[in-house]
């Protein structure tokens, strides 16, 4: 197939996999003739739909249904919905890596619309199994700790889109709006698709992000958190790629962020009460090592990890800051030592005036 072809034909895809807003044959053409250097037919988009339902495995078909409307002769003109139609529910996946990599469309749309399914969280992991392990793609998948987690809706409207534009190497337009700034437009090729805990990050490159690394030794891509999505369109740029070794990138960090430039350091963390044990069965690092310190009050474990320091690793360690006393690297038990007595003088002026 051309490029054009493939432009053509994901434009199609998108608008079948809109439930909330089933198009019609008239709407599909609409879009598609909006484009610049696209310009098609009813009977060429008629061979188009043939063509993506041959393609569709077992189970999966393209439903036409008549719009509900008094005018019969709307009806008679053909005017109908079009959407594709799971049978059984969730759709059936075959465990074969290259089928799960190819039909992955039909993942997003459980994604969208089931999301807290179960059969939808184990369609994902299968997923991330054969993301991992495929030497013909290139991995853009990355669940938290092997399992998923869809607990924030707002995280998995959006999700399939990206996961889509990552795998199938096509431009989109994100708007996105920050939490400390206005709403804006990027137009990027999304690398990957990343949880971190119960939320859902893309990275994403473009010309400005490709240059600014060039010109300051900065990593190529930038992180957007899904949740701050307001919409995905196709964009007319170019798709971009870059090669990251993401098995390196996420070894070197708790979170997502990875500063370019800060070495990997010793974090020594004491950990007391309850927090041993849970530590101890859930790491906060693949790089932590433990140690029991009976020679101190207490009897706090010594925990290690071999990580960055970034912003992800000090949230962690404020959430975890009444049972946590850092050892290690120096600058971040003297930042542990300055937010405690902020938070010391806070709580004693508050107190002082009531």
């Amino acid at each position: 197939m051309t490029r054009k072809t493939d432009d053509i034909i994901i434009i199609i895809d998108r608008m079948l996999r809109n439930i909330s807003d089933p198009p019609t044959m008239g709407s599909i053409m609409r879009q598609l003739n909006e484009v610049p250097g696209i310009s098609v037919t009813r009977d060429m988009l008629r061979r188009y739909i043939e063509r993506i339902e041959r393609g569709l495995p077992n189970g999966i078909t393209i439903v036409r249904q008549p719009i509900v409307s008094t005018d019969l002769q709307r009806r008679k003109e053909g005017r109908v919905t079009l959407r594709y139609s799971q049978v059984p529910p969730i759709p059936h996946l075959t465990t074969d890596e290259n089928a799960l990599l190819t039909n992955m469309h039909l993942l997003y749309q459980s994604v969208s619309n089931l999301p807290w399914l179960p059969q939808v969280r184990q369609l994902m992991e299968q997923m991330n199994l054969a993301d991992s392990e495929s030497n013909a793609t290139p991995r853009c998948l990355f669940l938290d700790s092997g399992a998923v987690s869809i607990r924030d809706k707002r995280s998995m409207r959006h999700l399939g889109d990206l996961f889509d534009a990552a795998l199938r190497r096509y431009s989109v337009a994100i708007t996105y709006h920050p939490f400390d700034g206005d709403t804006r437009v990027h137009e990027v090729s999304v690398l990957a698709v990343k949880q971190d805990e119960r939320f859902w990050y893309a990275a994403v490159l473009n010309e400005k992000s490709l240059l600014r690394a060039q010109a300051d030794g900065q990593w190529p891509f930038f992180w957007l958190a899904i949740d701050r999505i307001e919409k995905v369109t196709l964009s007319n740029q170019p798709y971009l790629t870059t090669e990251v070794n993401w098995d390196e990138y996420f070894g070197q960090v708790v979170g997502i962020t990875n500063p370019y430039n800060k070495p990997i350091e010793k974090v020594r963390l004491l950990v007391y009460g309850a927090m041993r044990e849970y530590l101890q069965a859930a790491p906060l690092h693949s790089t932590q090592q433990t140690l029991p310190r009976p020679d101190l009050p207490d009897e706090p474990l010594e925990v290690t990890l071999l990580v960055k320091d970034n912003h992800e690793l000090r949230n962690l360690i404020s959430s975890l800051m009444s049972s946590v006393v850092v050892l290690a690297p120096p600058q971040l038990a003297n930042w542990q030592q300055e937010v405690l007595n902020t938070t010391r003088q806070r709580i004693t002026t508050t107190l002082n005036k009531q």
